[in-house]
């Protein structure tokens, strides 16, 4: 038999690479269909009801700006379900559960000795209580490109925005991605931006996003733990506890898959884990022991027993009681919302 010509085998290549033009485009319309609905879910999620759910006693003006200035999220690609839980668990870590935009830095005596430890001695512990602009100055003003303790700058950058950026290195590098002038000139009196932007909704979550995507944490967040995102917002691990509550509760108030509030299976496996959350939390401030972790944990495993389960339960309650004993709260035993905020303040958490 006579092989093929050569315009033959050139009109079947060309058959041929038509086909496969067919085939990559439509593979490429399945992945932007894909994409855009993966976006659209998030965008659709941040609703009121959603947000309120997630954090009952969150600031209006922060909710609001969540949903006003959504787009940031869609545009720095936070556009997938796991993508958006770490998102805004980081966030509510960060703000309290959305209660504030600036890092509050009033503390007494007690309380810096506690939180910065490497930071201030018992005889400064005495002289900087409760106040809050010598306090920023002295624990932030010579790090993170401040300029020392005698300027302004550890309180003009202290924590702020949606992500609590801080430090002048910060506020100038995140004010660049977003187009904005936060930094302000050293001089006194010829100050050139302005850092009190970062702390309002439109630009504090603006630079949340840009700090977001100049970290890369897009990747992290797609198959990582909360720890794995936490090391990308603090390297030091500070207020991971926080983060895996707040984690935990955005899957519980937006749902798997974010298609609406968790349904009781998924719900009864969510609350096991924000149990162990909440016992870590407890732990690190001394408020219950490694027994009773122990028995948390048992109890959140596979096949556990009815015995183990009231075990946790008891063990959990009583961690509870005593916390909220030591502060001053209804002593309910539950993770009740008054509970939730005193536990999660980012002010409670050891810095050094």
């Amino acid at each position: 038999m006579k092989p093929p010509g050569r315009k033959v085998l050139e009109v079947k290549e060309t058959k041929m690479l038509s086909r496969l033009k067919v085939v990559s485009y439509a593979c490429a319309f399945v992945l932007l269909f894909s994409h855009l609905t993966m976006a659209a879910k998030v965008t659709d999620a941040l609703t009121l009801d959603n947000l309120q759910k997630f954090s009952p006693h969150a600031r209006a003006d922060l909710i609001a700006g969540l949903i006003q200035y959504r787009s940031y999220l869609e545009k720095k690609n936070i556009n997938n379900p796991q993508r958006f839980y770490h998102f805004i668990a980081e966030v509510a870590a960060e703000t309290g559960g959305l209660l504030r935009l600036d890092e509050n830095m009033n503390y007494s005596e007690q309380g810096l000795l506690k939180i910065f430890p490497k930071s201030v001695s018992p005889d400064q512990a005495r002289r900087l209580a409760h106040r809050p602009v010598a306090i920023a100055n002295h624990v932030y003003g010579k790090k993170l490109g401040n300029l020392g303790r005698s300027t302004n700058d550890g309180w003009d950058y202290r924590g702020s925005g949606y992500i609590q950026l801080t430090g002048r290195a910060n506020f100038r590098d995140r004010g660049k991605d977003a187009g904005l002038k936060l930094e302000g000139l050293p001089a006194p009196g010829t100050e050139d931006g302005n850092p009190e932007l970062a702390r309002s909704p439109n630009e504090g979550l603006l630079v949340a996003t840009e700090y977001w995507n100049s970290h890369d944490i897009n990747s992290v967040a797609d198959h990582g733990s909360v720890r794995d995102v936490r090391l990308k917002i603090n390297p030091a691990l500070v207020g991971l506890d926080n983060a895996k509550i707040w984690y935990i509760r955005a899957k519980k108030a937006f749902g798997p898959d974010l298609e609406g509030p968790a349904q009781v299976a998924a719900a009864t496996q969510l609350n096991d884990e924000e149990r162990l959350a909440a016992m870590s939390a407890l732990e690190a401030l001394d408020l219950t022991d490694e027994q009773d972790v122990l028995a948390v944990q048992t109890a959140a495993e596979p096949g556990a027993q009815p015995k183990q389960e009231a075990d946790a339960a008891a063990a959990y309650a009583g961690a509870l009681r005593e916390f909220q004993r030591d502060r001053g709260l209804p002593e309910t035993g539950t993770l009740d919302d008054d509970t939730l905020y005193e536990l999660t303040d980012p002010k409670n958490v050891p810095r050094e």
